[in-house]
Parts: C-alpha cells; sequence; structure tokens
C-alpha cells in the first residue's frame, strides 16, 4: 500500500439506496483534497495543485470529519481499464487542522489582493511531524 500526505479540503458522508437497486444500500465518505506532497505544477497549459475527489468506505468518516487538514491517505493499486494498474484511496489519518483564511476575517484596510501569498511549501513534510 501507498501513502502520500494530503491537503483535504471538504469531506462528507452519505448513505442512500439508488432507485434501480432498492434493496442495495450505498454508504461512504466522499472527500476532496490536494496532493501536496509535490510541488504545484507550472507549465504552458496548467497551473497549481489539482482537486481529487474519492470515495472512501464509512469507516473512514471519524478522521475524515476533522476537514479541512493534512492527513496521510492510503491507496491500494488493483487493476483497471485493460490491466493497467489504478490507486484506489481506502483510508484517511488526521494528522493536523488547517485554518484556510476567510474573506470577511482579514484585517480593515488590508487588500486582499496584496496579502502575501499563502504557502504550502513544507506542509507534506511537517504534516508527519504533527499528529493532531
Amino acid at each position: 500500500m501507498a501513502k502520500q500526505i494530503v491537503l483535504v479540503t471538504s469531506a462528507s458522508r452519505y448513505s442512500f439506496t439508488p432507485k434501480d437497486e432498492p434493496g442495495r444500500l450505498l454508504e461512504g465518505v466522499k472527500v476532496n483534497y490536494l496532493d501536496i506532497s509535490n510541488e504545484a505544477e507550472k507549465s504552458q497549459d496548467r497551473s497549481g495543485f489539482a482537486l481529487f475527489t474519492e470515495n472512501l468506505p464509512l469507516t473512514a468518516w471519524p478522521e475524515a470529519a476533522n476537514a479541512p487538514g493534512i492527513y496521510e491517505m492510503t491507496f491500494t493499486s488493483r487493476p483497471g481499464e485493460k490491466g493497467r494498474a489504478t490507486q484506489r484511496a481506502q483510508a484517511v489519518r488526521f494528522l493536523r487542522a488547517v485554518e484556510l483564511p476567510m474573506a470577511d476575517t482579514l484585517p480593515p484596510g488590508n487588500d486582499p489582493l496584496m496579502l502575501a501569498p499563502v504557502s504550502l511549501a513544507g506542509l507534506a513534510e511537517n504534516g508527519k511531524k504533527h499528529t493532531g
């Protein structure tokens, strides 16, 4: 199993019965995250961190419920299309909270465009050292 450090921006649990399968209950946790274990992409056609979405087992909810935060995400490999390996997230472990600045909490008189950039550099390494 592979593990990597990610920034989970949101998590929500779900439980429903599909209309076309009345006897089947689908439950799990949907997480949106940024892979901060690598530098942000900078190319002619792309810039920044891509947002990923994964559905995890419902057992992940107690840890995922701490979002937003820095997490260790565990992946397993499975055969995908044409036998190619694909990785799917199976679990998350909360490492530490992250406070994101909100527009209405900026100090008065400060132009939000003039504030220093918030750096994600080092969060992956620092996340390994702090455990909640």
